[in-house]
């Protein structure tokens, strides 16, 4: 009897301890959950010096970041539908991976210039208004030292012309969408970067 006791007794003690272990909540799991706390960079803390093997000009890459500082981005991680002329992202711009880095097409195309003069064409036919250049990315090192060129993974285009058309003046770039963002529903990622006037709509243009 004594021993059936006991048995009964060191069962009860072993399902409440497991019972409190249960609703612990485990030390490893919830430190490893917690996103680190990095600290945030300003725009105007950035220095320019290119990376061996970076084909740009520092004092265009810094009056790039200038504009994006007239857009009231004071640090990186703010940095949300701003977009600048095709002036400010390809003058003194090289490097041809700073702009749909995935996407290889043929030449002229495969160079950062080709890129310039076939969206100033774009930009120079009848029917568009402008062509502006969404910068997506900017990542400096911790030193606070930017090594590459700002990125971009998509242009806006304002146009009068129907989509299936601006869909052809950009075809030789290969863009995996081209969106109109009047609708509602576009599926587009972030507003148009202004109101279109009359008669035009803005179109996204983005490569993954």
């Amino acid at each position: 009897m004594s021993r059936c006791f006991s048995i009964i007794a060191g069962v009860m003690v072993i399902t409440t301890v497991m019972a409190c272990r249960v609703n612990e909540p485990p030390a490893t799991m919830v430190e490893e959950d917690m996103e680190p706390d990095f600290p945030r960079v300003e725009l105007s803390s950035l220095r320019v010096e290119p990376d061996d093997g970076e084909d740009f000009d520092p004092d265009a890459c810094a009056q790039l970041l200038s504009r994006v500082a007239e857009a009231g981005v004071t640090h990186i991680d703010d940095l949300r539908n701003v977009t600048v002329s095709l002036e400010d992202f390809f003058s003194g711009n090289r490097t041809r991976h700073s702009i749909a880095a995935n996407v290889e097409p043929p030449a002229p195309y495969d160079t950062a210039q080709g890129w310039f003069d076939l969206l100033k064409k774009v930009r120079s036919t009848e029917g568009v208004n402008d062509v502006r250049v969404s910068i997506t990315m900017i990542e400096p090192y911790e030193d606070g030292r930017l090594g590459m060129w700002p990125y971009s993974d998509a242009v806006w285009i304002n146009s009068s012309l129907d989509r299936q058309s601006v869909a052809r003046l950009v075809a030789p770039l290969e863009p995996s969408e081209v969106v109109d963002a009047s609708f509602s529903d576009s599926g587009r990622e972030l507003p148009p970067p202004s109101a279109p006037p009359a008669g035009t709509r803005w179109y996204w243009i983005w490569w993954d």
